[in-house]
């Protein structure tokens, strides 16, 4: 290395530093002093308050008077403890649960007709798929069936695709599907 190369580094070296301590006062500096400004201080006991007050820390001189007495936090313990032991009223029986939708506004029937529906039978294998482009044909439970006819009560074959068939019922007011797949050998 020469020494106009070694002078060079020199100087940029000497150059960086100070675009550093440049970038650290205008950017870092009013943050620093931002934060040391809105750093409350640590005070948990009056004795503490004391000792800051005999070293000259003026700045604690009104956090002794944001203290409360011992007696004054027995009392707000007490009146808290009081309110969440407090009876709530009784719920009324009318009000329902606004974020699930009311089975009466689904269609749904409630009460007596509810229990009397029996659920769907959804047993049902897939023996077959005859697949054709134009006329797929799906053998469910031994019968042949294609897409719109019925293969059980309320139970409808909705689609027919070359490895699965989707069945559709209505159940409690909704439409549901079922998919059935073959199975791979």
């Amino acid at each position: 290395m020469t020494p106009e190369d070694k002078k060079k580094l020199v100087t940029l070296l000497v150059l960086v530093g100070v675009l550093s301590a440049v970038l650290y006062l205008v950017f870092l500096g009013p943050l620093a002093a931002a934060a040391s400004r809105a750093r409350q201080p640590e005070v948990t006991t009056e004795e503490a308050v004391a000792e800051r007050l005999e070293e000259g820390d003026e700045g604690v001189a009104g956090e002794v008077e944001q203290m409360p007495a011992p007696g004054e936090v027995e009392e707000l313990v007490t009146s808290a403890l009081a309110l969440l032991e407090a009876e709530l009223p009784p719920v009324p029986a009318d009000l329902r649960n606004p974020f699930t939708a009311s089975a009466e506004a689904a269609g749904a029937p409630t009460g007596q007709e509810r229990e009397e529906k029996p659920q769907p039978d959804l047993r049902f294998l897939l023996n077959a798929i005859l697949w054709d482009d134009e006329d797929p044909v799906a053998a469910i439970n031994g019968r042949m069936a294609r897409e719109g006819d019925p293969v059980g009560t309320g139970i409808t074959v909705s689609r027919i695709e070359p490895t699965s068939v989707t069945l559709s019922f209505y159940y409690w007011g909704r439409q549901n599907s079922v998919r059935l797949s073959l199975n791979p050998r």
